[in-house]
Formats: C-alpha cells, sequence, structure tokens
C-alpha cells in the first residue's frame, strides 16, 4: 500500500509566503491612504456660509451679512424667496471675510418678514428677513 506524504510536496518556501503577504499588506495600505488623503483634499477645500444678524429688507432692498468660515471662495447668485420674490447679485466672500449683501429684490412683498433662500456655490442657505418699512 502507498502511502501519500503531503509533506513531501513542492511548494512556495515560508520566507516566499511571508514576503508575498507583506507586499500585499503595504500595496493595499498605500491604496487606503491615497483614497483617504484624496477624500480629505477634495471635502477641505470647500465654501461654508454663516449668517450673521438678521437679514432685513428696507425699501425693496435684501441687507444679508455673510461670513465664509469655509477654505474656498463662496460664490453667492441670488435670492429666491416665497410668493415669487426673487433677486439676483454675483458676489464673491474670500475665506474668513465678513460681506453684508444688498440684494435688490423684484417682486410683491407682504407681511412683516420674507422667507427664502440664497443661492450659493455651497448650496441653499435658508433666510428669514424682517421687512422694515
Amino acid at each position: 500500500m502507498v502511502i501519500v506524504r503531503y509533506f513531501d510536496r513542492v511548494g512556495i518556501s515560508y520566507p516566499m509566503t511571508m514576503l508575498l503577504i507583506t507586499v500585499i499588506a503595504i500595496a493595499a495600505t498605500v491604496i487606503a491612504g491615497y483614497f483617504f488623503y484624496h477624500v480629505a483634499q477634495v471635502t477641505a477645500k470647500q465654501p461654508l456660509a454663516m449668517v450673521l444678524g438678521t437679514p432685513v429688507v428696507i425699501n425693496g432692498v435684501l441687507y444679508v451679512t455673510l461670513k465664509n468660515v469655509g477654505t474656498a471662495n463662496l460664490e453667492v447668485y441670488g435670492f429666491v424667496g416665497v410668493g415669487g420674490v426673487s433677486g439676483t447679485i454675483n458676489e464673491i466672500i474670500k475665506p474668513g471675510e465678513v460681506k453684508t449683501l444688498e440684494i435688490s429684490l423684484s417682486g410683491e412683498i407682504t407681511g412683516s418678514i420674507v422667507k427664502g433662500v440664497l443661492k450659493t456655490n455651497a448650496g441653499e442657505i435658508a433666510i428669514t428677513a424682517q421687512v422694515i418699512s
């Protein structure tokens, strides 16, 4: 009777196995590190707007103070309000900068408040402005 011995078969030696596992582990680590680095770079350079104070509307002009607390330029395109009130503006606010925007509104302003959104490259910012006549 012939007994087959598995330990006598030729295969990859232990040092080669460990070297192969080490190379695969290092490659996986480099790929994961590059992915996280790229994601951090993309997300770190974003504009982020903060509304300071209370926005007001005086004589059909919306006054709103914004601060860019992000790390990229904030571009403000305009305002769209409830009831067809709207206004356009092209303003760039640099990181760390504070600006008071003056947006001339079109449409009929009724009531003591105007609700709407500021359109920016960082998304839409909901605001409620007090109407002062």
